[in-house]
């Protein structure tokens, strides 16, 4: 167990790589060549001129721009093409949240152990904050910062959560586990994980964008950073002594 100090995890977008969500690399890519019919149904409902001809000089700027993070990029843009960004970014993360791909259901034997099981840092932080009953299990002093605008963390330790203590509610998993991890960014999907398989159809699809579009913050967006809540909870965690960051 982790108990004699707090330890505050600092994540960014290689945290979640293993875990079959795109690389901040991956994801700037994905952005460049999104021209489906569910993105464009999504940004219809915000952009009301031609969709198509903003999203390829959007595409373009970024191709030119050469960003290290869509998000960095986003900072400097006007409000139209900051809801083209997160609408990217919601796409792209929205196909890859599946539980195959939280959980290295891909490949054969040996890709699964090369790839996911060896990378899984998850595993073995689980393995740190092993205890006999739940109530032990809370006593972990282990937090987690997230830059991230994926589900993969919460609900990997969700479903830990179930699956080791068998009397405990998934709402009642969701609160205790939601109280030890701080979104900087926002996030998209719910705890649940939002996966495509349960999204057939570009309606429902562009739904769920739309909902991404709402629920992404880019830094830059708040008047006051020290009044947002979340950086006020991040503020307060990294004062603990010990932090870590992947």
């Amino acid at each position: 167990m982790i108990e004699k100090r707090e330890i505050v995890f600092i994540l960014g977008a290689g945290a979640s790589e293993v875990y079959g969500l795109p690389s901040s690399s991956a994801l700037i890519e994905a952005a460049q060549s999104d021209r489906s019919e569910a993105l464009r149904l999504a940004l219809q409902t915000h952009l009301h001129q031609d969709v198509d001809r903003d999203l390829v000089r959007f595409q373009e700027m970024i191709e030119k721009a050469k960003p290290f993070s869509i998000d960095r990029f986003l900072e400097t843009q006007p409000e139209a093409d900051r809801i083209i960004g997160k609408a990217l970014i919601s796409h792209a993360l929205l196909k890859c949240q599946t539980m195959d791909r939280l959980y290295g259901r891909r490949g054969d034997a040996r890709d699964y152990v090369d790839r996911y099981y060896d990378n899984d840092w998850m595993r073995w932080l689980l393995e740190y904050m092993k205890a006999d009953i739940l109530e032990e299990f809370l006593v972990n002093k282990v937090r987690f910062i997230t830059f991230n605008y994926d589900q993969s963390l919460d609900t990997l330790l969700t479903n830990a959560l179930l699956a080791r203590y068998r009397h405990v509610g998934i709402e009642d998993a969701k609160r205790r586990i939601q109280d030890r991890i701080v979104h900087v960014y926002a996030q998209i999907g719910t705890c649940a994980y939002e996966r495509t398989d349960d999204l057939q159809h570009d309606h429902r699809i562009a739904e769920a964008i739309r909902r991404g579009i709402e629920r992404i913050q880019i830094i830059s967006e708040g008047d006051d950073v020290s009044r947002v809540r979340e950086f006020q909870i991040a503020h307060r965690w990294l004062r603990t002594p010990n932090t870590m960051a992947r």
